[in-house]
């Protein structure tokens, strides 16, 4: 299931900002799901490769690999969006990981 989530920028006053996700089910392994939720979670030690700023390579849907640069972090629940060069439009980036985005090197040709 794919959801989104709106980010909001209004003030929560005395109450706490929390996250909460509500399963509805019979006989739910609630040790199992939280475990597979928890591996979601970012960790502080977590660092990201890539900045704000940085050139990088990204891998489109039709396989190609288009020069671009990260415009924003966490955005949506993705790691990255990447404004690409040629095609003027932004992106976003699934994981940090080199099947998806790698550093962009001036001496290197883009893959077809």
């Amino acid at each position: 299931m794919l959801f989104k989530i709106d980010e909001l920028d209004e003030e929560w006053g005395s109450q706490k900002r929390e996250n909460r996700i509500c399963f509805i089910g019979r006989n739910l392994d609630k040790e199992l799901i939280t475990a597979e939720i928890m591996k979601c979670v970012i960790k502080e030690d977590n660092q990201l490769r890539f900045k704000i700023g940085d050139e990088v390579e990204c891998k489109r849907d039709s396989g190609d690999w288009r020069k671009g640069k990260v415009e924003s972090l966490w955005k949506y629940g993705n790691p990255y969006r990447v404004e690409l060069d040629e095609e003027e439009v932004d992106i976003y980036i699934p994981l940090d990981d080199d099947e998806y985005i790698r550093p962009y090197f001036k001496n290197t040709e883009l893959s077809e």
